[in-house]
């Protein structure tokens, strides 16, 4: 469940990214100059570059998700932990709603992480 949940901020990033491209701008728009400006000139450009990352993070822990990579204990772990920061920084550097997807996760990788580390437990 938890790597069906990734998909979810890919799909607002991927809407943020669509708005900020081809809505209201003037007929024929020259992208690479806008991107240029994005990514290169921007005052706050590490905001372009982290939305431009997180579809691409968040996919990568889908994908791990999805073909049981993270059922082993270490990597459970690993990928929880890599959840909790991305939560965390999703939480610092964009909206409520990103923040929200982001972290949803979290809620089913956190129990699966639970009950690996349990069941490895004890004498």
């Amino acid at each position: 469940m938890a790597g069906a949940l990734y998909v979810l901020p890919v799909l607002a990033i991927l809407a943020f990214w669509y708005i900020m491209l081809f809505v209201g701008n003037p007929p024929n728009p020259k992208y690479g100059e806008m991107l240029h400006f994005l990514f290169i000139e921007a005052p706050n450009r590490e905001l372009f570059w982290y939305h431009a990352a997180l579809p691409v993070i968040c996919a990568a822990f889908a994908v791990a998700y999805l073909i049981a990579i993270a059922p082993q204990t270490t990597i459970a772990r690993l990928t929880f932990g890599g959840g909790v920061i991305l939560a965390l920084s999703a939480w610092l550097m964009s909206n409520l709603g990103v923040a929200i997807f982001v972290t949803l996760p979290l809620v089913f990788s956190v129990k699966a992480t639970w009950h690996l580390t349990a069941r490895r437990s004890g004498p």
